[in-house]
């Protein structure tokens, strides 16, 4: 069952599951990943975000097979 298009999903999981199929496809999106975080003012934490290519933070895919 495809749930990218399940409407019960929530739209950012869905964006999700569909940037992972593209990812697994072989083609190489751009992800959101957190690269550092630190207390603000108030000492609420706050994380840093930086755009990277999946295959740079995930690693390339590869094929499965059972044998």
């Amino acid at each position: 069952m495809n749930m990218s298009l399940n409407s019960n999903v929530s739209k950012e999981f869905r964006k999700a599951i569909r940037v992972a199929t593209y990812w697994k496809k072989g083609k190489n999106p751009k992800v959101s990943v957190v690269t550092s975080s630190y207390k603000n003012a108030n000492g609420k934490d706050v994380k840093v975000y930086e755009r990277k290519n999946a295959n740079d933070v995930w690693g390339k895919p590869y094929s499965f097979s059972m044998k």
